[in-house]
């Protein structure tokens, strides 16, 4: 079991932060996320961390992401003062049952075709959700979100019933 005792659980409702892996046009076509590359998702990442840090924000929270690698990648660049930006406080991968709206499923991308970075915060079961947790914040979280909602970004399945 995850001892989360330590951690603020905040309501759902509190929605302030940036997504530094994508950009406002990508809201047309989602499946872009499964098209870039790994450096080119990191370039992302840089430069809108860049553009937030020049329009005056020095700390933002960066909650939940489809490539978290990117995000902890771009942060460490900016911890070191080797890129441009704001102190990254962030959830790592989203945490979420298939089809519930961490996980990237697009109707013309095949499964196996979407990144692994896409998938990592997946879970079925409570061990697997617990093991998802530990291994967010081993590998820097500093907070933790949670998608149970099956009506997101769900695929071939009826909405609010996942699989």
């Amino acid at each position: 079991m995850t001892d989360l005792s330590g951690f603020t659980c905040l309501p759902g409702l509190i929605n302030t932060h940036v997504h530094f892996d994508g950009n406002p046009e990508d809201s047309v076509d989602y499946s872009i996320y499964a098209r870039r590359t790994a450096d080119e998702t990191l370039q992302l990442v840089l430069d809108n961390a860049s553009t937030t840090l020049l329009t005056g924000f020095t700390t933002v929270r960066h909650v939940g992401a489809w490539f978290p690698d990117a995000v902890y990648q771009a942060r460490s660049l900016i911890e070191q003062s080797k890129a441009l930006g704001p102190r990254i406080q962030t959830a790592g991968p989203y945490l979420t049952i298939p089809g519930g709206g961490g996980d990237l499923t697009f109707p013309e991308i095949p499964p196996d075709q979407i990144p692994t970075e896409s998938q990592q915060g997946i879970a079925s079961t409570p061990s697997e959700f617990a093991e998802r947790a530990e291994a967010a914040i081993l590998a820097g979280a500093d907070f933790l979100k949670v998608i149970a909602s099956g009506a997101v970004f769900s695929i071939g399945t009826d909405p609010g019933a996942p699989r």
